[in-house]
């Protein structure tokens, strides 16, 4: 008599190994709202941060991707700008933010 079949289930703090994944595995995460409505939320989210003025940051946005552009003070104000558009609802965030 053979054993029921068992799914195998990877861990990574179980096994010694990372298994393959096939790329059409893979699902590409999808924006959930229009490029607009994101760049508007982004730019709302800016507006009532103590980290981040709305006039020091640029924000573009492409297929759910946003792109973040500009010059802030310190470090702690570029990844508060980032942090932010995650929030609003960014796919992505390419933080070309420079400090200075």
């Amino acid at each position: 008599m053979r054993e029921p079949a068992v799914p195998y289930v990877y861990s990574a703090y179980l096994d010694p190994f990372t298994p393959y994944v096939e790329t059409w595995y893979v699902i590409s995460p999808r924006a959930t709202e229009t490029d607009a409505d994101i760049r508007s939320h982004v730019q709302a989210e800016f507006s009532w941060s103590p980290f981040v003025r709305p006039e020091d940051v640029h924000v573009e946005v492409l297929n759910g991707k946003v792109t973040l552009t500009g010059t802030v003070q310190t470090f702690r104000e570029r990844q508060a700008a980032a942090q932010s558009a995650f929030e609003a609802g960014a796919v992505a965030v390419d933080n070309e933010i420079k400090v200075g």
